[in-house]
């Protein structure tokens, strides 16, 4: 606001369009106005101005197409902050299920239940929880970013209830039987596949972190392999080697001896480039999804359980953390996680043997409690007014828990 010489009022606008430029405007208002109208117009008048500087400059503003953001502005702001296989993945994920439905709208008249209702879709032609919290991670993102360009005044892709919630995907790990019977089917396998899942199922690498694996990064004195790269792939680019998922995934891991002894022997034909290629040149990586697909075959060569190499690093923390009590932050650090509840709530598998020997660890706790009586045939706890019974049930590797009252409790 400023008063001028003759004591007229007037107001000045300023905002910047998307290349920087500053573009202002002075309003006058009527005498007559009281100050309640003053301000309506005000508001009324200065989201005029902000649609038009947006509108003619690169031709985004309010009534620009999701499409048009997702592809002027979005993609090229995510290249300079993730991998671009992530933004890859963005644009895949996009163009599957989101540009020919919700794209088509303009980014200023999508609201809440537009969001809802295009999740609806997307649920009953059969997608999943967890892939639609996927695209609205990116179409959250999407309006995010718009905000922060004051192209539209509010977020309308954050709050509750839009999405499906997520749920804790139930996972799979090998079992200690799966693990033996596994090895022995490596046994007689290549040195090559022998050492590359030997050390998957050693070490809880990630796939494209054993792929990517150079001798630089192996210490074969201290018995140590250094992740720091991953390989991915694109079609614009290829198979690059990038860095890793996130800083935590930056990490050292030391070998088991068996490990050590095999990557030497390989260290002895060729000691240079990525310690697991195909190529006569070391120089040249494999193929990530060249070990998912080797590792499908070998199972149906073997007719053993269909193994995936991200069963094989959930494999490590469960078997650590369920059988030997293992801390979490240390797996934490062997896994790369970033988030402590990634290992515990999506790594960290219990099957029904383990329910059961909990079972029975409680109830020998609530049998014997403080004091041992080890010469009572029946397996029983009792108090003032109740008994517990703990019994086998016939057939069955399962126990049961029966209350019975002496009188009433």
């Amino acid at each position: 606001m400023k008063i001028l010489a003759d004591g007229t009022v007037v107001y000045r606008l300023r905002r910047k369009d998307v290349d920087g430029k500053e573009h202002s405007k002075v309003l006058h208002p009527k005498p007559e106005m009281t100050n309640d109208e003053i301000l309506q117009w005000l508001l009324a008048e200065r989201k005029k101005f902000y649609d038009s500087v947006s509108m003619s400059h690169g031709d985004l503003g309010p009534k620009t197409t999701l499409n048009d953001y997702f592809d002027t502005m979005f993609v090229r702001k995510k290249r300079m902050q993730v991998r671009e296989k992530t933004v890859f993945d963005y644009i895949a994920i996009y163009g599957r299920h989101v540009r020919d439905d919700l794209g088509r709208r303009q980014i200023g008249s999508v609201t809440k239940l537009d969001l809802m209702e295009f999740y609806k879709r997307l649920s009953d032609k059969g997608l999943g929880d967890s892939t639609i919290q996927s695209i609205h991670r990116i179409v959250r993102g999407v309006f995010s970013s718009a905000l922060d360009d004051e192209i539209i005044g509010k977020n309308v892709a954050v709050g509750r209830g839009i999405a499906p919630r997520m749920k804790v995907p139930d996972g799979k790990a090998m079992s200690e039987d799966d693990v033996l019977r596994f090895q022995e089917c490596l046994q007689m396998e290549t040195p090559f596949w022998r050492t590359l899942y030997s050390l998957m199922l050693h070490t809880g690498c990630r796939r494209s972190e054993i792929a990517a694996l150079r001798w630089e990064n192996v210490d074969l004195v201290e018995g140590t392999i250094y992740i720091r790269h991953s390989l991915v792939y694109t079609p614009k680019l290829g198979v690059i080697l990038d860095d890793t998922k996130s800083e935590m995934s930056n990490r050292s891991i030391p070998l088991m001896h068996d490990d050590r002894m095999a990557l030497y022997e390989m260290y002895e034909h060729c000691n240079r480039g990525f310690v697991f290629t195909f190529s006569e040149d070391p120089e040249k990586p494999m193929f990530p999804d060249t070990i998912s697909r080797h590792l499908s075959e070998l199972c149906k060569k073997y007719s053993i359980a269909h193994i995936t190499p991200h069963m094989i690093r959930r494999t490590l923390p469960t078997i650590l953390i369920t059988k030997y009590n293992v801390d979490p932050k240390t797996l934490q650090s062997i896994l790369g996680h970033s988030n402590i509840s990634t290992t515990l709530g999506y790594y960290t598998m219990v099957d029904d043997k383990q329910r059961r020997k909990a079972l029975e660890l409680y109830g020998d706790a609530i049998r014997n409690g403080d004091r041992k009586d080890d010469d009572d045939p029946e397996d029983r706890v009792e108090s003032a007014n109740c008994k517990i019974e703990i019994k086998q049930i016939t057939g069955s590797e399962d126990v049961s828990f029966i209350v019975v009252k002496k009188r009433p409790c």
